[in-house]
């Protein structure tokens, strides 16, 4: 769980005019979305929206990993496990071979606290850690050698980290000591992580999904940046417009919510979680805790139909998996692969069991045990038909 403050405020008015302009098309145009509507349900499956690939990672006394991804490219699945042992997993990514392991946790200059976030780069032949605590980002090439590192900027903490392009990573900046009204989406040099830019949204005044009460400071897990083809979407909770960040540089109006999240006395915070040529799968998160079991934040996925113009909630079911739902709630990776899932080897093994898995699915199946590694379900982007 990562504590994420952010802030930002764009009165709807604005966001009404800016949808209705700026020459977008029908496919890119701004929609509104009411926090607080009874939207039908919608059930969809995976198979039908997206390209699925099952891996099977490896099993051996080097390789035991919970499978959480952490990047995805194209020949690997980057992963590694809770609880901080510093052990980071490289998997073939058409095979599930296991590759390497790599662990420089520790506290010199070339060691990580904790790899909180890791970026694959093939192409430079680089990966890329990501240490919050110690506010740094250190880089080792593939095979696992140290070769230089930099600091965040003035301090700050970077609690999202992707590999934009070539040569830019784009990172959420929090400054430290909570000063939410400076934290930012920023372009950052993938040599010396230097400032290349800032991508700043106006706000009148906070709001963020936070629950405090006293000393007590709950925060919920939510995603920020979000890859959406070529592009990305950007997210500021104090603001009632979510924007897509162009790949030649241009921030236009996505989003638009309503009511205004400053107008709510039990506030519900809007996040987009995946976008594909046809549909705009959302979440809504309310900022409310039961103090007595720490249950909270309850959520709602949507879904947005560009080709009929509805919203919808939405249940995202596998066609091979009987009544197993895709979490959408999972870590952005990258365009090609906007996320993945894990799925735990003894729910596998159980449910092929009881009979629920059919396909390729059922086939990997057939050959594991419960105490193997997890399968990664990567989700890739149907091409849109001519």
């Amino acid at each position: 769980m990562k504590e994420k403050f952010v802030s930002a405020f764009v009165l709807l008015s604005t966001v009404l005019i800016g949808c209705d302009g700026g020459g977008q098309s029908q496919k890119d145009a701004c929609i509104t979305v009411d926090v607080t509507a009874d939207y039908p349900e919608k059930e969809l499956y995976i198979q039908d929206i997206a390209d699925v690939e099952y891996v099977p990672l490896e099993t051996t006394d080097t390789f035991i990993t919970h499978g959480m991804v952490k990047g995805v490219s194209k020949s690997l699945i980057v992963t590694t496990n809770w609880g901080g042992s510093g052990d980071i997993f490289l998997f073939d990514r058409s095979t599930g071979k296991g590759i390497r392991k790599i662990n420089h946790k520790g506290q010199s200059g070339q060691e990580y606290v904790s790899a909180t976030e890791v970026l694959p780069d093939e192409e430079r032949n680089e990966l890329f850690v990501m240490d919050y605590s110690a506010r740094k980002i250190l880089v080792y090439d593939l095979e696992g050698h140290f070769k230089r590192t930099f600091k965040t900027l003035d301090s700050t903490y970077y609690t999202e980290v992707l590999n934009y392009d070539k040569a830019h990573l784009l990172c959420y900046k929090q400054p430290a000591e909570g000063d939410n009204e400076r934290a930012s989406h920023i372009l950052i040099s993938k040599e010396d992580g230097s400032l290349v830019k800032e991508i700043s949204i106006p706000f009148r005044k906070l709001a963020t999904p936070v629950f405090t009460q006293g000393e007590l400071s709950i925060t919920p897990i939510y995603y920020l940046t979000v890859p959406a083809q070529a592009d990305y979407i950007l997210t500021k909770t104090s603001a009632d417009t979510i924007y897509r960040y162009t790949s030649d540089g241009v921030l236009a109006p996505f989003i638009a919510r309503t009511p205004s999240i400053h107008e709510m006395e039990t506030q519900v915070f809007l996040y987009p979680t995946w976008v594909t040529d046809r549909y705009i799968f959302m979440r809504t998160q309310k900022k409310e805790v039961d103090l007595k079991t720490f249950k909270g934040f309850p959520s709602t996925d949507l879904v947005y139909d560009k080709q009929d113009r509805s919203i919808s909630q939405s249940r995202l079911g596998f066609r091979d998996f009987e009544d197993k739902w895709f979490d959408l709630s999972s870590q952005p990776l990258n365009p090609e692969v906007p996320f993945c899932q894990s799925l735990a080897a003894d729910e596998l093994v159980e449910a092929n069991k009881e009979g629920k898995l059919q396909g390729k699915l059922k086939e990997i199946v057939d050959k594991m045990d419960e105490d193997d590694n997890p399968v990664i379900v990567i989700i890739r982007c149907k091409s849109p038909r001519p």
